[in-house]
């Protein structure tokens, strides 16, 4: 879940890498080792090393390129596979631009939308407006003919006008139509399943939520399913406060979510532990048996040590995206160049990538890289006196993976990503000084803690409103007033990416207090999370 990530990030490497206060990287060879296992000469490395990155920058006709291959045929290969793999990324980016353009309904092309891909569909169509939601609902109902993933979008988009009781109608027979029409292959199943689930559980009607819940556990392409696996195992918890195989199986296979930490401490298990399970060895530059793997790590050890930053990224993502079965200690090390390199974001979406995939693989060396410090003294001193350290740490990590010159959609900026507007109510010129790291932070504390005035310290609400607005959330408060469980009022929240990112920021702020302990001394009236202050307490 690494949801309200600024969706475009700088283009440009760090110059000078910022270290992580708590981290102490491997020993990296040094050029005379990494020449010597090349068989090459120390005076000709530096020439490969800038024909190498320059290829991974400029594409397979470049004329370095071509000088590789006529130099080294195994080296070619490599290259030629990372820009396999590099065309299918810009695919999906093409992609993803593809789905957010607008979709304009009308009687005649609704057939026509009905058969659209769902998160197309969830992407293009504009239904803000209550009225605009009804019509697309009546043009929808009436539909006949399968797919209908119109009908489906429209139970997801529609959720934000559910205080009116005829779009709450509306919902029910949208969710009847589509249903009509799909099976657990379809896209939309787990989505409209889980949130009508969800819907009903905040009713009151816990049998008509275990039997949505239960269907969304059937989608074959799965995209929550920690949250239904939470949420039963919720239900059954909070009558019989027995163990739960629902949350075995979230432990298992979600150990990184906020919602296997909570299910561990009810539970009577330390996350911690059921997280970093795996005991590793250190961290390992080169792998017996694994030849190609031990060059590959070898390139990119020559590319940390001549400071090509931006190409140290590309390669090291790559490596572990086209290993089936990397063993750990060689994803440690690989992450530990990246740090060592400033890449705090790509390193913990690649990290991030192989646990959704390996969950098994975390431990107590990568996850100190998966929640690295740097920016302490910037972010202790912003803080002071006014937020715990922790939860400033938290939302950086998940608004900017920590980088500076990150940019978002919106043109929200810099490492707290605060939108210009924004940063001229907060400071003099600050729209102009939103990538100087301190002022950015300094900013985002200050909003962090206007909005934490206006929310009466409650965390979880601040956060919904640094990442939506906060009208946007005393409007959902208006809607949606019982706060007794805050969790299940976060999953009520309409906007998907909204509701991970509270949840998200939160499972950051736990691992940062677990990992790096409440500093000594620090002020106890400064504002903080409850849930995670519990969480934390009860371990």
């Amino acid at each position: 879940m690494l949801a309200g990530f600024a969706q475009a990030a700088s283009k440009k490497p760090p110059e000078t890498p910022v270290a992580d206060a708590a981290f102490s990287p491997p020993q990296f060879p040094t050029p005379e080792t990494i020449a010597a296992e090349m068989g090459v000469s120390v005076a000709d490395l530096p020439k490969l090393v800038d024909d190498f990155a320059s290829a991974l920058s400029l594409g397979m006709k470049s004329k370095q390129v071509v000088r590789i291959c006529a130099r080294d045929e195994q080296l070619c290969q490599l290259i030629r596979d990372y820009f396999s793999q590099s065309e299918e990324s810009r695919r999906e980016r093409r992609r993803q631009r593809y789905s957010r353009r607008a979709i304009r309904l009308t009687e005649r092309n609704v057939a026509e939308v009905q058969g659209m891909d769902f998160q197309r569909v969830v992407g293009g169509l504009r239904t803000d407006e209550e009225k605009r939601f009804l019509q697309a609902a009546r043009l929808a109902l009436r539909h006949e003919g399968c797919p209908r993933n119109l009908s489906s979008a429209l139970v997801v988009k529609g959720e934000e006008h559910y205080v009116n009781p005829e779009a709450r109608a509306r919902l029910e027979e949208l969710f009847a139509h589509a249903s009509k029409c799909m099976d657990p292959s379809d896209v939309a199943w787990e989505r409209i399943h889980l949130r009508r689930g969800l819907f009903a559980l905040n009713e009151g009607d816990q049998v008509r939520a275990v039997e949505l819940l239960r269907k969304a556990l059937e989608a074959k392409t799965p995209k929550e399913r920690y949250r239904p696996l939470y949420w039963l195992g919720r239900i059954e918890w909070d009558k019989s406060k027995s163990p739960i195989p629902h949350w075995d199986d979230l432990l298992k296979e979600f150990p990184m979510s906020f919602y296997a930490i909570d299910a561990s401490v009810k539970l009577g298990k330390d996350p911690m532990t059921v997280v970093a399970s795996y005991q590793p060895k250190g961290f390992h530059r080169k792998t017996a048996g694994e030849e190609e793997l031990n060059r590959e790590i070898l390139w990119l050890e020559a590319l940390y040590t001549y400071k090509k930053f931006g190409s140290v990224g590309r390669w090291a993502t790559w490596i572990v995206r086209s290993e089936d079965e990397l063993p750990v200690e060689a994803l440690n090390y690989i992450s530990a160049l990246k740090v060592a390199s400033g890449l705090y974001r790509s390193n913990i979406q690649m990290l991030f990538g192989y646990f959704r995939k390996n969950p098994e693989a975390v431990n107590s060396e990568n996850l100190q890289m998966l929640f690295p410090r740097p920016y302490y003294e910037i972010i202790e001193e912003a803080s002071r006196d006014k937020i715990d350290q922790y939860l400033v740490y938290g939302l950086m990590r998940q608004e900017s993976g920590f980088d500076p010159r990150a940019v978002s959609r919106a043109r929200a900026k810099g490492l707290m990503q605060i939108i210009p507007s924004t940063a001229r109510r907060l400071a003099s010129n600050g729209a102009r000084r939103l990538f100087n790291e301190k002022d950015n932070t300094m900013m985002g504390v200050k909003y962090l803690t206007r909005l934490a005035e206006r929310f009466g310290g409650e965390m979880e609400l601040v956060f919904a409103a640094y990442n939506a607005g906060p009208m946007k959330v005393e409007e959902w408060l208006k809607r949606n007033p019982k706060r007794e469980d805050p969790i299940l009022w976060n999953d009520m929240i309409p906007f998907m990416e909204t509701r991970d990112y509270v949840v998200s920021i939160l499972r950051n702020a736990y691992f940062y207090t677990r990992l790096y302990g409440d500093e000594a001394g620090s002020p106890k009236d400064v504002y903080r999370s409850r849930i995670v202050q519990g969480l934390v307490a009860r371990n």
